[in-house]
């Protein structure tokens, strides 16, 4: 036994609200952290208003959804993706790209993605760059794709957005390459499918030059087809504090 009972009253009394105090520090986390689903532009096109009525109701409460998809550019059914999950309930809603630099696609995206938007009147907080392997997509040489995303980042921030980088520790190291810190000071939105909404695995998010301060969002399950929503077309799950 580890416990020492020879001060079983005195250490009683101590515990009960040193207990108290860690179940009231779990409960408030777990009020104050938040849930949510990103999808792709094909994804978005499946999901039913009921569908994210439903996803509210598990406790889903933001969103992140494709608005850039490399040849087919942007998604026009962003504004309606958006609206819908707003009309279930939703509190927050992000955007994401794919950027891809060998079909010409440098910083005049980030113009061609906040015009269309603003035309679209879509209501959106941050656009996060979406960066790991695609066919035909990235320059072979990593130093080259490192300065490649820190171009489309720096021209968001320099027209008044709010951006973001989306990444896995290995998708990072064979997209830009592990030495890649161009673009450390921005938001960081990671993937690990521990299933675990928190960031208690703080190694697979310790990559391209990120502090923890940095990190905003973890991509914690992927392949969610609850709510009715398509097996051809599933959503992933989020969790940020």
């Amino acid at each position: 036994q580890r416990h020492n009972y020879k001060y079983h009253q005195n250490t009683t009394s101590i515990m009960r609200p040193t207990l108290l105090f860690v179940i009231l520090l779990i409960f408030a986390s777990s009020v104050l952290s938040k849930l949510g689903v990103d999808m792709s532009n094909t994804d978005c096109d499946t999901i039913t208003p009921a569908n994210w009525k439903c996803l509210k109701d598990k406790g889903f409460s933001f969103a992140i959804i494709e608005t850039w998809r490399r040849q087919w550019k942007y998604t026009n059914n962003i504004a309606r993706c958006v609206g819908d999950a707003y009309a279930a309930g939703f509190e927050h809603v992000d955007v994401y790209a794919f950027p891809c630099p060998l079909m010409n696609q440098g910083p005049p995206v980030i113009r061609e993605i906040a015009a269309k938007l603003k035309a679209q009147n879509v209501t959106y907080t941050s656009l996060y760059l979406d960066i790991e392997q695609r066919d035909n997509c990235w320059y072979k040489d990593l130093s080259k794709n490192c300065q490649y995303v820190a171009s489309m980042a720096h021209e968001g921030t320099r027209i008044g957005l709010k951006m973001g980088i989306y990444s896995t520790i290995n998708e990072w190291k064979e997209t830009v390459g592990a030495s890649c810190k161009s673009v450390s000071d921005y938001p960081l939105w990671y993937a690990h499918w521990d299933n675990l909404p928190a960031f208690s695995d703080t190694k697979y998010s310790q990559f391209g030059g990120w502090t923890q301060d940095k990190v905003v969002m973890k991509q914690y399950h992927s392949g969610d087809t609850s709510c009715g929503i398509a097996q051809s077309d599933p959503v992933d799950q989020n969790y940020r504090p």
